[in-house]
């Protein structure tokens, strides 16, 4: 099943209201979003699906052909959460791939107090025009950072650092992962 946002200028999938780890979106394709109502500070996030807050388990889903225009960020997935919140949402066993980002983050952006699990997910062919993190970017709350278990990312680019991985503030934390052709 196909969830297709072309032409409505927003993000395909929301959570923004708290939602735990038994909210589940799995099996669909998100394609065709924007980010522009999930803009902040006038910029887009979160293309294909906006996490702010939550901590939602997204499994077995195609992410592709999203962007988010301007300065925005992250044109697949976007994982964001106020400080002290200790969320952990999930990103599990999916493709994020062929989305277009103005700013930073092709694939994956994760930002705030957090811990983000990716696992087994295939991450590839991004374009970052002005930005870092071509396939994944973090920028994480000291408490917070990412966890990267067996994924592919790949056949990334970006116009300024971290075609694979980007991680501004904090390191990767329980990492194995396959970086290539950046």
């Amino acid at each position: 099943t196909t969830v297709d946002g072309s032409g409505i200028l927003d993000t395909v999938v929301k959570f923004k209201s708290g939602e735990g780890q038994t909210a589940v979106l799995s099996g669909f394709t998100i394609r065709g979003g924007s980010g522009f109502g999930a803009s902040q500070g006038g910029s887009p996030f979160g293309g294909g699906i906006y996490v702010a807050n939550a901590e939602p388990t997204i499994n077995d889903c195609i992410i592709t052909e999203n962007s988010v225009g301007g300065r925005g960020f992250a044109a697949g997935v976007y994982f964001g959460a106020s400080a002290g919140s200790g969320l952990r949402p999930q990103l599990l066993r999916s493709e994020v791939s062929r989305n277009i980002a103005g700013g930073n983050s092709g694939g994956v952006g994760v930002a705030g107090d957090l811990i983000a699990l990716i696992l087994e997910c295939d991450i590839h062919h991004y374009t970052v025009l002005d930005g870092d993190g071509g396939g994944v970017y973090s920028v994480t709350h000291p408490s917070g950072g990412i966890r990267l278990l067996q994924n592919k990312i790949h056949d990334n680019e970006v116009y300024d650092h971290g075609g694979g991985i980007y991680c501004g503030t904090t390191g990767l934390g329980e990492s194995v992962v396959s970086i290539s052709q950046n």
